[in-house]
């Protein structure tokens, strides 16, 4: 079997605890939570970068959480797409991996990738043979 990320067990528990902490939660501590899910902090939050360890370390097929000095945090989600953050009003930390999602430059060139197919096709000879009266054609051609 394959063994999972560490990262994965580690969100699905935070997951867990979140939702028993959502049972006994205050009024006060459920309006605070809520404001910071409506707009996550950037440096006061705790900000978490998941990698694997280094090549030749005993563990270098685990994946580490480890926290980003509070003078680099900002600059930390920056480098991360909004598929590759995730913040937990709960415990007021964000969690950032590229194996999350997709980057933004991964976004950018699908969209390039298909409108470049797009273009390429618009100018191109789609007549089929003759018994098929014409069916597939160029753009330019109906």
């Amino acid at each position: 079997t394959t063994k999972r990320p560490e990262y994965e067990a580690f969100l699905a528990a935070r997951d867990e605890r979140n939702a028993r902490r959502l049972l006994c939660e205050t009024a006060a501590a459920r309006q605070t939570r809520l404001n910071r899910e409506r707009r996550p902090p950037t440096v006061s939050a705790k900000v978490f970068e998941w990698s694997l360890g280094e090549e030749g370390e005993e563990d270098e097929n685990v994946w580490r959480r480890v926290q980003v000095r509070k003078a680099d945090r900002e600059e930390t989600l920056g480098q991360y797409s909004e598929a590759q953050r995730r913040y937990d009003s709960f415990s007021n930390e964000w969690d950032c991996c590229k194996k999350f999602g997709p980057s933004d430059c991964d976004y950018k060139a699908e969209f390039e990738e298909f409108y470049a197919f797009e273009e390429s096709t618009d100018s191109c000879d789609l007549s089929g043979p003759a018994d098929l009266g014409g069916f597939f054609q160029s753009k330019a051609l109906r």
